[in-house]
């Protein structure tokens, strides 16, 4: 067949295992390959030249949209196929191909499917064919796109083609290597600090600002993310597939530090973020720690429909545990749900039946005794029946869901040791859940101090859990 009047065009750095495939994938298909190495040590050069490859170097200075606009700076031909050396064009999308260089948009998307590594795989959407046009530059230092500029030109939903290229890079152990990461949070914060960072570069610097050191960092970067994000025309953050996400991430974190209010505002549902599961999570998430499941059965289905269907039991069963519903605890227990089986067992002891409690929480306790609701359950058991010691020992290190419960268990025990109240009720200024705000409005009840918590909080589930810390805190 005739080439098609497309330049291939890759920047690579040592990539001698994988160029071969992608190469070869290409040839006979497009009339020019364009290869800008960045710096190889191996053999990706004369790997290139072998496939009839025009390529050129390119001093490496850690920006990827510069190397890539380096490339289409030696590109001849009216389009551009940008390609990974990792990844492959598949040969039943050269028909495919053919129609799509007779589009007259300045750009389409090219169904990326990229590969897990175990047989598995995600396709996306992405900007990876368009017209060889001085106006459509690489964008962003790291995690680069020609979307600005097709915008820019009009574009504003490029068309979706059949032509499908394969990514076979993520199921690589490197791509998760610690240097990456390193490499792309230095390049992150150095575009922040040149003041040129937008919303998804900051999106993508939070998302790996994960240790408990960089918390701060995090919340930060995140600040200005949605700052940002807020600023850009509705119209345009529908071109946006990563806003849903980086409204998750941001309403967790404010979760997390116990701005419940701005939180339930950041996770209002939009319409254009319904296409990611991480939004219905979060929001089932805020849920939990309020105590307001209003939304939680649209969320549900959301999460479900998002590949994520354990989220609707999970929900029902803090939903339940919330509102006291026996009958929904066991019915859901009855499914060998280890959840339940503890919150019921939690019931059952907070209603004087902590004998038959302790037989719920048998199964649990043997199944799945490192679980973290396992923990905890069998550290209420320990500090109810006196034994506070072995208690903590149990809350200590308890994350997820449970966490707060678990940091609510502590300080009501160091109460009971005698600990002052105020001091106690300073730490619960601003309650990340529930049960730490019923255990602050207890304290600040005992200590004639005042105390108003938010009011996303369901306030009948506050009265009914400060009755039970105030239980807690009798036992002597």
């Amino acid at each position: 067949m005739k080439t098609l009047p497309i330049s291939a065009c890759l920047i690579v750095r040592d990539e001698e295992a994988s160029l071969p495939r992608c190469l070869a994938s290409l040839s006979g298909i497009v009339s020019q390959i364009v290869v800008v190495d960045t710096g190889s040590r191996d053999a990706s050069a004369a790997i290139a030249h072998s496939h009839g490859a025009l390529v050129a170097s390119f001093p490496w200075d850690e920006d990827f949209s510069a190397a890539r606009n380096a490339a289409l700076d030696l590109a001849t031909q009216p389009w551009i196929l940008s390609i990974d050396a990792d990844e492959e064009l598949l040969t039943d999308s050269v028909k495919f191909l053919e129609a799509a260089v007779t589009a007259p948009e300045a750009g389409l998307l090219v169904r990326m499917r990229l590969m897990d590594g175990q047989g598995g795989h995600l396709e996306v959407p992405l900007p990876r064919l368009f017209r060889n046009d001085p106006r459509i530059r690489w964008s962003r230092a790291i995690h680069e796109s020609v979307t600005d500029a097709l915008w820019e030109l009009g574009t504003t939903t490029p068309p979706q083609t059949d032509v499908v290229m394969v990514h076979h890079g993520y199921g690589h152990d490197a791509v998760l290597s610690r240097g990456k990461l390193e490499r792309n949070l230095r390049i992150h914060r150095r575009t922040r600090e040149a003041g040129k960072a937008d919303a998804f570069d900051l999106f993508k610097q939070a998302q790996i600002l994960l240790s408990p050191a960089e918390a701060a960092e995090r919340r930060e970067v995140l600040e200005d993310a949605w700052r940002l994000h807020e600023a850009v025309p509705a119209a345009r953050r529908k071109q946006w597939p990563w806003g849903g996400k980086l409204r998750a991430l941001f309403g967790q974190v404010l979760c997390q530090a116990g701005e419940l209010g701005r939180a339930g505002q950041v996770l209002a549902l939009d319409p254009e973020d319904t296409a990611v599961a991480e939004l219905p999570l979060a929001r089932l998430e805020w849920a939990w720690r309020t105590g307001n499941w209003s939304t939680a059965d649209e969320d549900s289905r959301h999460a479900a429909a998002m590949g994520e269907p354990a989220a609707g039991l999970e929900a029902r069963t803090r939903r339940a545990r919330c509102e006291g519903d026996r009958t929904a605890l066991a019915q859901i227990a009855a499914t060998m749900s280890i959840e339940a089986a503890c919150w019921q067992a939690l019931q059952d002891l907070e209603e004087g039946f902590g004998e038959r409690g302790m037989g719920l929480l048998a199964r649990p306790m043997a199944m799945a005794p490192q679980e973290n609701l396992v923990r905890l359950a069998s550290g209420i058991f320990l500090a109810s029946y006196g034994d506070p010691a072995s208690a903590g020992s149990l809350f200590a290190g308890i994350d997820g869901f449970c966490q707060p419960v678990a940091r609510a268990w502590e300080i009501a025990l160091r109460q009971r040791a005698g600990e002052s109240v105020l001091l106690l009720l300073s730490e619960l200024e601003h309650p990340t859940h529930h049960e730490e705000a019923a255990l602050a409005l207890e304290l600040a009840r005992r200590s004639q101090a005042s105390f108003v918590p938010e009011a996303v909080f369901e306030q009948g589930l506050l009265e009914r859990r400060r009755l039970a810390w105030a239980r807690v805190l009798d036992v002597r």
